[in-house]
């Protein structure tokens, strides 16, 4: 669904999942709002594909591991053939969170946890309805015409570069859905040399350790991605994600930055929350030169600390609507006046290697 529509017509969801049991739980979950019609329901892709040829769903839910074709191999098919809004129903382990996060990399909408079958129907069900239905609500303000066209890369194994970016002292970055494709892109196309980059990812804390890890193999060899510590001295070319246990915020010491991690509820809805790291760079940057960016993502995470920090003398950039896959993050920013600027990802990333 493009985010200009206002039409108040019910969603319609296609259901794809191996398990019956699965798929007559989802179903229960969607049926309990009006905001959602059930069109379709497939036990593999095959029967998917002739699913959605004779419904036309907005939005399908994709389970990862099923027979005769897994849904990483029928989601490529998806975004080359036919974009639309894909939701993942991934497990909470290694394999899982790795599968997830290719997914995410090529351009689905999100993921929700499976629960296990042994957790019993009533359990199943209550994760769906608090989990997939918010973000099935996002498909209103999704955009078809942004999936699968942001495209990362492995760099070459080129020389350091000699230019240096040095317009900012630092940089902090807000993403929630539809941002791992979209750092992936900016992190893919850094070619100057830059402050150290601090970056809020709302993601489930146990997918972290192995997001660095992907990044890092397609970050071109000057750049390194860290999980941030406590304390940490924030270094040039370097990226600090925080473990989404506990929030990430920075603090001046002489004239460079530490990481600082607070122990403190959920903001926003979410641990670490972007409003955090972008007050503390309001708060700590007196003089300094600091970039603000906010791209794709729902809700309003980040909004209120980038006007603060927009008061305080620093530029802050959101991603534009065309360019969003969710337009809802950068337009809650944009609300408030919270934007000097709103750019698509390629001038982001321009902005971002203007040395």
């Amino acid at each position: 669904m493009s985010s200009s529509s206002n039409t108040l017509s019910p969603i319609k969801v296609g259901i794809v999942d191996d398990s019956p049991l699965i798929r007559q739980l989802i179903s229960a979950a969607i049926e309990e709002s009006p905001e959602f019609q059930i069109v379709g329901s497939a036990a593999d892709p095959f029967e998917a594909r002739e699913m959605i040829k004779r419904t036309n769903p907005d939005v399908i839910t994709l389970d990862i591991e099923m027979p005769r074709m897994n849904g990483i191999e029928f989601l490529d098919k998806i975004m080359k053939l036919r974009p639309m809004p894909v939701i993942m129903v991934s497990t909470l382990t290694h394999k899982g969170a790795d599968i997830t996060l290719q997914a995410l990399e090529m351009g689905a909408l999100d993921y929700v946890p499976k629960p296990e079958t042994s957790s019993g129907k009533d359990n199943i069900l209550n994760t769906f309805r608090t989990v997939l239905i918010p973000k099935l609500k996002a498909v209103r303000s999704s955009n078809t015409a942004a999936m699968g066209h942001i495209q990362s890369h492995k760099p070459a194994n080129i020389n350091a570069p000699t230019k240096t970016n040095q317009n900012y002292d630092i940089i902090g970055i807000a993403s929630s859905t539809g941002g791992i494709e979209r750092l992936r892109y900016l992190i893919s196309n850094i070619s100057v040399n830059l402050p150290p980059i601090v970056i809020i990812q709302h993601i489930n804390k146990l997918y972290v350790p192995r997001m660095i890890e992907r990044m890092q193999e397609i970050a071109p060899p000057h750049i390194n991605i860290k999980l941030t510590r406590h304390n940490d001295k924030l270094q040039p070319n370097t990226i600090y994600f925080p473990d989404n246990i506990t929030h990430l915020t920075v603090k001046k010491a002489g004239s460079s930055y530490r990481a600082h991690l607070i122990d403190k509820p959920p903001l926003n809805g979410f641990i670490a929350s972007a409003d955090y790291l972008f007050n503390s760079l309001a708060e700590e940057s007196k003089n300094d030169k600091v970039l603000g960016l906010i791209i794709s993502g729902m809700g309003n995470d980040g909004a209120e600390g980038l006007l603060k920090l927009k008061n305080a003398g620093g530029n802050t950039v959101g991603e534009n609507e065309a360019s969003c896959l969710v337009y809802g993050m950068p337009k809650a920013a944009a609300a408030i006046g919270a934007l000097n600027a709103e750019k698509t990802i390629q001038n982001i990333s321009k902005l971002m290697n203007d040395a």
